[in-house]
């Protein structure tokens, strides 16, 4: 009889043993994942405000007004969820704002014409909602993805590149 008493602590022991090593595995791997997902975060916004930083140092957007800009960032979570789904829209989202900024730029560098591009960006930030809380799902999904395309210019024709080539040349010829 005391056999088995001794065994049904050792076995209860065991079990403990095992149950709390499972949970330590749990807890931690649920640490990883949060861990991952914040590096996720702070990647994007890192890379973002290091996009805007360019435009400072360019000349192209003021340094008060990339506040304004990196508030697209930085105010993503603040009333919506952190999980996968709007990670990735997060994501997605910097990188078409991102993107349509350096498209623009690059037209700006082929055409010499940095006003256009300034005053877009301009009309871009004044349509940004100044509360926090106005960076919802329906900011995200709807509202700024029109104000992206309110930033874009229309694209150059082979025509006015050659154009400008010619104009170019003809300077330099000049001089």
């Amino acid at each position: 009889m005391t056999y088995i008493v001794f065994f049904t602590i050792v076995l209860l022991i065991v079990l403990l043993g095992v149950f709390l090593s499972i949970e330590s595995s749990k807890k931690k791997a649920e640490q990883l994942k949060k861990q991952i997902f914040t590096d996720r975060q702070n990647q994007a916004n890192t890379h973002f405000k290091e996009q805007i930083s360019q435009y400072v140092e360019a000349k192209i957007l003021r340094p008060k007004h990339s506040q304004n800009l990196n508030a697209v960032a930085s105010n993503f979570f603040v009333v919506q969820a952190h999980n996968e789904d709007n990670l990735t829209v997060l994501e997605a989202t910097l990188e078409n704002l991102t993107s349509s900024l350096n498209t623009e730029l690059a037209k700006t560098n082929i055409t010499g014409d940095k006003e256009t591009i300034a005053n877009n960006i301009l009309t871009f930030i004044n349509e940004l909602p100044r509360s926090a809380r106005d960076y919802n799902n329906t900011f995200y999904t709807q509202i700024l993805p029109a104000l992206i395309v309110s930033l874009q210019t229309p694209d150059l024709s082979f025509e006015e590149t050659a154009e400008d080539d010619e104009q170019v040349e003809e300077t330099a010829d000049k001089e």
